[in-house]
């Protein structure tokens, strides 16, 4: 639950309570509306439209934990963790479609711990067991990639045009 705050530019911080809860905060992100939103652990979602001075808790479609959330080039948003659990909004944080990838027969369920938006607009999220995902529509489906490892990704940055680099244990 640990949330700090600068308005000096980073010279200082001042660790600030934004929830009544002492859950871990995964990730932050900034949407394209300006809009900040925080994953978290069970089921924590927390946005603030104030720069981060007030943070409403938003209704979560899963009680697992988020790792973190991504914003698609159609202002779609996708939160994504435990048990490989993803979910997209079309209306703003409003409500959340779960999205389903399948690994063969069976669903995916390795957790999903890091993702980025390559500069073509496919999201990619990666994660525990070697898992890649890649999204071509904005999250509304995912393929699963081939990675040749077991080892667990943390994050994913664009490399070269087309490529990216996976982050990780070992």
């Amino acid at each position: 639950g640990s949330f700090y705050a600068s308005t000096d530019g980073g010279k200082k911080w001042e660790p600030r309570k934004i929830t009544m809860e002492d859950k871990h905060l995964n990730s932050i992100t900034l949407l394209s509306d300006g809009k900040l939103l925080i994953a978290g652990e069970a089921g924590t979602l927390l946005l603030s439209a104030d720069g981060g001075t007030t943070w409403q808790p938003l209704a979560s479609p899963y009680k697992g934990s988020y790792f973190g959330a991504l914003e698609a080039n159609d202002k779609s948003i996708t939160i994504f963790g435990l048990r490989g659990r993803i979910f997209r909004s079309t209306d703003g944080t409003a409500t959340w479609t779960p999205i389903e990838v399948k690994l063969g027969e069976k669903p995916f369920q390795s957790s999903l711990m890091g993702g980025t938006k390559l500069s073509d607009g496919r999201l990619m999220l990666v994660g525990i067991q070697g898992a890649a995902l890649l999204s071509k529509d904005n999250g509304a489906t995912y393929q699963v990639l081939k990675t040749d490892t077991v080892r667990p990704f943390s994050a994913v940055v664009e490399g070269t045009p087309s490529s990216a680099v996976l982050l990780g244990e070992a």
